[in-house]
This record gives structure tokens, sequence and C-alpha cells, in this order.
């Protein structure tokens, strides 16, 4: 699925940025799954003073490094795994439908990958003819 998501997002291509501001291979979202990342996988406090996870500068910090495509897909297969762990999406089209439109507009809809945009049907189809090609 890794490979189907970098395929479309990128094309392979670790120096890509997207319309939306979206970096690397796998298309992060420096305010979404990077602040995810930074939330669970850093430290939250700098000589003992807490800092908030979304906070801008930390944000900042690992940005550049998205394009690192070592550290692109370690923060993009850790948000599609916390998709399914923590946010509860069950199926592909799920994970595929919060990673590229949101994960509060797919709960919003009640996990109803049909109801999403038009846009993030387009980029579910997309993944899914890739990654059914790729497990057959």
């Amino acid at each position: 699925m890794v490979s189907a998501v970098i395929q479309v997002e990128s094309n392979g291509r670790s120096d890509a940025v997207s319309e939306k501001g979206c970096i690397g291979l796998m298309g992060i979202n420096p305010k979404g799954a990077l602040a995810e990342w930074i939330e669970c996988e850093t430290p939250h406090t700098y000589n003992g003073f807490p800092i908030p996870y979304k906070c801008s500068c930390r944000i900042a910090t690992y940005t550049q490094d998205l394009y690192n495509k070592k550290f692109n897909i370690e923060v993009g297969t850790f948000y599609l795994h916390r998709l399914h762990e923590f946010y509860g999406c069950k199926t592909v089209e799920q994970i595929t439908s919060a990673y590229h439109g949101g994960i509060g507009r797919l709960r919003s809809v009640h996990y109803d990958v049909t109801k999403m945009s038009n846009e993030t049907k387009r980029y579910v189809f997309k993944v899914l003819s890739i990654y059914n090609k790729r497990t057959l």
C-alpha cells in the first residue's frame, strides 16, 4: 500500500510539493501527519518545560526533513498505521480516504467513504488500482 500511495502522491519524487503544501514521496501534510508524528514520537519537554506538539517551531524543525526519503516514509507509514489503529479506519478504502481527505472529514460522514469529496474518491480509486495490481 505504501508504494501505491507514493506512486499517486509524488510519482516517486522526493522533492514533490503539492498545491496544498504536502511534501515528498508520500505527500506529507506538515500540519497533519507530521504534527501527529511529532506528538507521538518526539519529546514533549525542553529543559523541563512543556512544548505543545502543534507548536509551529516544532513543525518547522521537521518540515525540511520531509524531503528525506527515509524520514518521509517513516512519517507516512506511521500515519497510515495511526489512521487504522488509533482512529479506527478498518478498511483500505477508509485509510486512504482519511489519508487524503482528512480523518475529521471521514469521521463527519461516519466512515462512509462514498460520502467523501470526488477528489478523494478519485485518489482512493488510483491508490487501490495500483495496490490491487501489486497484490495479485
